[in-house]
């Protein structure tokens, strides 16, 4: 289930923030990481229960939820997951061809 729960967040990191899809290869390793330090795999059972893990598993939580038609329960607001993505694409290690 993984490999498809990743294309929704691919899908919907694209869709509402307009990431590219290079952008989205470096946003989705670190929400795959954030899932397993919380204890879980980056399912639909990660996009709710991963709130509780700490502010940066609380985002990649958030995104998880709603790429998978939930809501992050009011609790990341789009500003926060789009503030926190843009930090983790700055902060992400170059990757060389």
């Amino acid at each position: 289930m993984d490999s498809v729960v990743e294309e929704r967040i691919v899908s919907f990191l694209q869709d509402k923030f307009h990431y590219r899809p290079e952008q989205c290869g470096a946003i989705v390793p670190r929400m795959r990481g954030l899932a397993r330090v919380a204890g879980f795999g980056l399912d639909a059972r990660f996009g709710t229960a991963g709130l509780a893990a700490g502010p940066d598993a609380r985002v990649a939580a958030g995104v998880a939820s709603r790429a998978l038609g939930g809501s992050s329960g009011g609790v990341v607001s789009d500003f926060i997951m789009k503030s926190t993505l843009d930090r983790w694409l700055r902060t992400a290690p170059s990757r060389r061809r």
